[in-house]
């Protein structure tokens, strides 16, 4: 397990300089084995390295860049500054220039030798209990057999063939299967598919939605179903082996402000309209034709 965790580390995010200083990671291996050996029903699985990071920058700038805190750096505070002046001076085409999301920006490449190990000790601890959170409503996504993983994709399939049928049977026809590709969106949260900053801004939605982890187990679903039909016209003009090529590396990775809320935006309007209907989809029932019915999926 921690051998697991030692190899993964290292390759968490390869755009963000960030996770790749040795202070960060020691902290991510730290927290990452301690979960582990306190989730033995699923202990550490592949990809939990990239679910921590968003928590963890949330949780370095709220330390870092707060003045009112015990831990405030002025030299985060400074590169943060310097951060958004250079995106706001970018005019804001792809980026993510004010709020949240710059601070995200800013701390990216944020050195963090200056930074002290108090610091970095209480930023692991809020971002090992906020891990826990996160994994404690999604954990039958990493336990024996996927069940939750496996119905999310489902749900997915069933989306698709509902609300964009010739998208459905484009993938069908080029023998593209739906767990061939979105098994990573499920698995690490479409955090291999957009950039930090962007996920940062999806997760805020996620959280929005109440308790229970319902945003990060059903409105993702509809996320990853806007996604592809955000994509629709693109999948449908590619065949073959790039088909597949095409939808495990998709051209999402310089996504900006207006393509995410554009993305939740649909998102939603598919939610309000296949949630809480009359008929439902038992969780654990096999795939079948269902083109015909009314109702909901979830």
């Amino acid at each position: 397990m921690l051998r697991q965790i030692l190899v993964d580390v290292p390759r968490t995010i390869p755009g963000v300089p960030l996770f790749h200083q040795a202070k960060v990671q020691r902290c991510l291996e730290r927290l990452l084995f301690v979960w582990s050996l306190r989730h033995p029903a699923s202990g550490y699985v592949q990809g939990m390295n990239d679910l921590v990071t968003p928590l963890f920058i949330v949780f370095l700038s709220s330390v870092l860049l707060n003045p009112d805190s015990p831990l405030y750096s002025p030299h985060a505070a400074d590169a943060d500054a310097s951060g958004e002046a250079s995106s706001n001076s970018s005019g804001g085409g792809g980026r993510f220039p004010r709020g949240e999301c710059a601070v995200v920006a800013a701390l990216e490449s944020l050195d963090l030798g200056r930074v002290s190990s108090d610091c970095l000790a209480t930023v692991e601890a809020d971002a090992y209990w906020g891990l826990t959170k996160l994994l404690d409503n999604i954990q039958d996504h990493y336990t024996a057999g996927q069940p939750g993983l496996q119905r999310q994709i489902y749900r997915l399939e069933e989306l698709i063939k509902r609300t964009d049928r010739a998208l459905y049977d484009h993938l069908a026809s080029n023998g593209v299967m739906f767990t061939l590709f979105s098994f990573r969106w499920m698995n690490c949260l479409l955090m291999r598919e957009l950039p930090l900053q962007a996920i940062v801004r999806l997760w805020d939605s996620y959280l929005a939605e109440g308790e229970a982890g319902h945003g990060f187990k059903e409105l993702h679903v509809f996320v990853c179903a806007a996604l592809l039909r955000l994509l629709s016209g693109e999948i449908q003009a590619t065949t073959g082996e790039n088909l597949m090529t095409f939808m495990q590396e998709l051209p999402t990775k310089e996504f900006g402000p207006r393509d995410v809320e554009a993305l939740l935006g649909e998102a939603f309007i598919l939610s309000s309209v296949f949630r809480g209907a009359s008929a439902h989809l038992a969780d654990h029932e096999p795939k079948r034709d269902t083109t015909t019915q009314r109702g909901a999926l979830f």
